[in-house]
């Protein structure tokens, strides 16, 4: 009897605990005063446009991203966003940039914008998902790991990858930081792996929070090529803007990924082909950069441009000479914004 009375309560423990684990998987943080680690769910929103993102117009979500804390150092950490690309959160992520960046000290906080959608990927179709839902989560992951007493407020930065590395720009947007953020919280630190620069919104007096900014593009990259970045780069720097450009001679996208490969012909959605153009995210006119031709509505705009997006064949691969140069990059750049 007693034999069966512990094997009773055994199992019962057994699930209770399972119930518990099961309730904190679930769980929905508004705040990170409990201090939990690994796989957080937080709320976020879906705009269908930066537009919407800028004027508030969007419906709530909620998403998720894994917290990783450094195992030596003292809190409060730094830390950094980690935005994924058309892929979703990839091996390379947790391979290659958090154990990097938390053994120099920093926390690490990889977002998943895909999967709490149902969505797979983006490269065949980037419309999808808006970009700025991405950008919204960047922005609402930003103050959920301010409430976090483990974390750094003030040393807080976001890292992404091709439409990561978007979102690494474009939360950099004073607008749309505003569109989130009810307060002067901001990222301190901007890492854009070889984002699509061919749309940039700019204005003068620059719309910028005035967070540093590191750009790592790709040589030989066809998929979105460097020039519209390199000119994007030059226009914050006349602006008095602080960018690093780091080039990679011999790399094409995706050279960071820890997968040896090279893919030659990979059909994707490219904008490569579309003029560069110029949005204002305060007044929202919109320019041709080549022509200078103006437009003051959308519609306009978008029939000037016409089907400029199509799925076209590209070159993507890993470097691994590039990537290990990027990686010394990336620790200068963070060692010299957050004071490491």
């Amino acid at each position: 009897m007693k034999l069966r009375a512990s094997l009773f309560w055994t199992a019962v423990s057994t699930l209770l605990l399972l119930a518990a684990a099961r309730a904190r998987a679930q769980q929905v943080y508004d705040d990170l005063s409990a201090q939990p680690e690994g796989v957080i769910r937080f709320r976020s929103v879906t705009p269908s446009s930066r537009y919407n993102l800028a004027h508030r117009r969007y419906a709530s979500t909620v998403v998720w991203g894994t917290l990783s804390l450094p195992r030596h150092g003292h809190a409060p950490y730094p830390a950094m966003v980690i935005a994924h690309g058309s892929a979703g959160v990839q091996e390379k992520d947790a391979q290659r940039w958090v154990p990097l960046l938390n053994r120099m000290g920093i926390a690490t906080f990889a977002v998943d914008s895909f999967k709490p959608r149902s969505i797979s990927r983006s490269d065949d179709d980037q419309s999808v998902l808006d970009q700025s839902a991405n950008d919204a989560d960047a922005l609402s992951a930003l103050k959920l790991l301010a409430s976090d007493p483990r974390i750094d407020a003030s040393r807080i930065g976001v890292m992404g990858f091709s439409r990561g590395g978007i979102v690494a720009l474009e939360t950099a947007i004073e607008p749309f930081r505003q569109g989130v953020i009810d307060n002067g919280l901001r990222f301190a630190a901007h890492i854009a792996f070889y984002p699509g620069c061919g749309l940039r919104y700019w204005r003068t007096p620059s719309p910028l929070t005035g967070a540093p900014i590191m750009m790592a593009l790709a040589e030989n990259d066809d998929y979105v090529p460097p020039r519209a970045c390199i000119a994007y780069a030059d226009a914050m720097k006349q602006a008095g803007q602080d960018v690093e450009l780091h080039v990679y001679a011999g790399a094409y996208h995706d050279f960071d990924n820890t997968v040896s490969y090279l893919q030659r012909g990979a059909m994707v959605q490219t904008s490569r082909r579309c003029a560069d153009r110029e949005v204002d995210p305060v007044n929202w006119k919109y320019k041709l950069l080549a022509s200078g031709e103006t437009f003051s509505d959308y519609p306009a705009f978008a029939a000037k441009l016409g089907s400029c997006a199509v799925r076209d064949r590209v070159t993507i691969g890993s470097n691994a000479g590039a990537a290990r140069e990027a990686e010394r990059d990336v620790q200068a750049f963070l060692r010299r914004v957050f004071k490491l």
